[in-house]
């Protein structure tokens, strides 16, 4: 394969043909490049929006065999040298643990990743994806802290979650990745405790 790869956090652009129509979707790549030097194989993990042209079909349809086109990765949304230093703080919401997953993926593999707290909402408990990885992670590396968050029962993000699970906020970089609203609020907070987030 001539494909060139990628870097945790990036993302594809995927293309598939329906109806004769070629139609394009970005979506993040979810897992660790380190899977894809091992395996040649790269994974999405894709929220099928009910009123969308492609995801719906992608899930009915797409099966092994299938041929799909897929970009370069894009997107400079991955951990720099800098920031690998850590300590890092991840704050997810949704599907937007996708890009986060593939970090984490990477962090997985190492001997001594940086000290890392995620907070990871969604709507409930059972809306969270990747749990038994997330927990496979959190006993190998006792020092990178999951925090999974219910959105209809513990709020969405607000300080006190930061003050309650974050032991060392200043001087993390943040990654953030999920609905706008959540990015531009948690920016505003985390501005607050001097936290400068990733672009």
């Amino acid at each position: 394969s001539t494909w060139r790869g990628f870097e945790a956090g990036q993302f594809i652009e995927l293309t598939y043909e329906l109806d004769g129509r070629r139609l394009t979707r970005c979506f993040s790549i979810s897992s660790g490049p380190s899977h894809f030097a091992k395996t040649r194989t790269i994974e999405v993990t894709i929220r099928v929006d009910p009123n969308g042209r492609v995801t719906p079909r992608l899930r009915e349809e797409l099966e092994a065999g299938h041929f799909v086109g897929i970009s370069d990765a894009k997107g400079m949304f991955s951990l720099n040298e800098t920031t690998k230093r850590g300590p890092l703080l991840f704050i997810a919401g949704g599907s937007g643990i996708t890009p986060l997953r593939s970090m984490l993926q990477e962090m997985f593999n190492e001997d001594y990743p940086p000290a890392t707290t995620l907070l990871y909402y969604a709507h409930t408990a059972d809306d969270h994806l990747f749990g038994r990885e997330l927990e496979r992670l959190k006993k190998r590396h006792p020092h990178i802290h999951i925090v999974k968050i219910a959105t209809q029962t513990d709020g969405r993000l607000q300080a006190q979650h930061l003050v309650e699970h974050c032991r060392e906020l200043a001087p993390q970089s943040a990654y953030i990745c999920g609905p706008t609203g959540l990015i531009e609020h948690a920016q505003q907070l985390l501005g607050e405790f001097g936290v400068a987030a990733s672009d």
